[in-house]
């Protein structure tokens, strides 16, 4: 009784081992969060890391996993290190139009738009991404003063893929520019239901909350909350260093402004603001010098304090 007790005990361990799922391939999951671009970006360049130093990966699935390591680099705030993965995809794949594309919004926001007004028109050419290639269109008229015509192409590319948060975190950023704080607010949190990792739609509601009713705690959330997901972001740090100000957290202020200016040593706004609040902490010479050379680079850059209620 007691054998065929074991026995029985031991057939039912055999069909239960043979209904087990089999084990996970272990370099489907590294695509699967390679490819993620929603996975935080750590996780995601580790998993490229892996795929790419497979001896055994084809030239094509290299050059994919150069373009999604790029992406993940390019989230953590390593731009060079993006620019040189989706270099080395395009010496693979030429045509490749998200590693043509991904250079372009590195140039972008480096500031060789030539060079990336080049990169999107080959794509928009092409026919290829249209969606995300009107995107950076739209970027790219931004950042040549024409607001008027980048909302027309964030409007076109939202109108071709409604599920891209960082169209609506732009067009958010136009209509804000444009004083529409409410229609701001609307494509703000359309972008973060998407992703709520959207960094400019979660700086850009940091400015919102400011502009519309002067809310600092929801100000500060959103500012945190960017600044989590990438710390080198400059208008987030410039947007918390404003709600530390007006907290009088000089220190933390301070912090903020000096994040910026590690960036961007010629930005007045953050020179002023690191300058009034070295002030208010008693370095009076310090602070009086911040504030000289910010006015070097802009006149009237108190006239934006003030607007908020900081003034000397």
């Amino acid at each position: 009784m007691m054998r065929r007790i074991l026995g029985t005990a031991m057939l039912a361990a055999a069909l239960a081992a043979c209904n087990q799922a089999p084990p996970a391939d272990p370099q489907a999951q590294a695509w699967a969060q390679c490819a993620d671009a929603s996975a935080p970006p750590l996780a995601r360049k580790s998993a490229c890391d892996t795929l790419l130093a497979a001896p055994n990966l084809s030239s094509a699935d290299r050059a994919d996993a150069l373009v999604h390591r790029g992406e993940a680099r390019r989230g953590n705030g390593d731009p060079t290190a993006a620019l040189a993965d989706y270099t080395a995809s395009l010496a693979i794949d030429g045509s490749s139009a998200e590693a043509k594309l991904g250079r372009a919004e590195v140039l972008l926001t480096s500031g060789q738009l030539d060079a990336a007004a080049a990169l999107i028109e080959s794509v928009m050419r092409e026919g290829a991404l249209p969606a995300r290639a009107h995107l950076l269109r739209g970027d790219l008229k931004m950042r040549q003063g024409d607001p008027d015509a980048a909302l027309i192409e964030f409007n076109a590319s939202i109108g071709l893929d409604a599920h891209q948060s960082a169209a609506f975190a732009e067009r958010g950023l136009v209509k804000q520019r444009q004083q529409d704080y409410a229609g701001a607010a609307r494509d703000f949190d359309t972008a973060l239901h998407l992703n709520s990792r959207e960094t400019d739609a979660l700086a850009g509601r940091c400015w919102n909350a400011i502009f519309q009713n002067g809310d600092l705690g929801r100000a500060g959330a959103d500012a945190e909350a960017a600044l989590g997901a990438n710390g080198s972001l400059i208008s987030a740090n410039l947007c918390h260093g404003l709600v530390q100000l007006k907290q009088q957290d000089w220190a933390g202020a301070r912090s903020s402004y000096d994040a910026v200016l590690t960036l961007d040593a010629a930005n007045a706004a953050a020179l002023w603001g690191r300058g009034y609040a070295r002030r208010k902490n008693g370095e009076d010479h310090e602070g009086a010098e911040d504030i000289r050379r910010a006015y070097d680079f802009n006149s009237h850059v108190d006239q934006e304090f003030k607007r908020y209620g900081v003034e000397l």
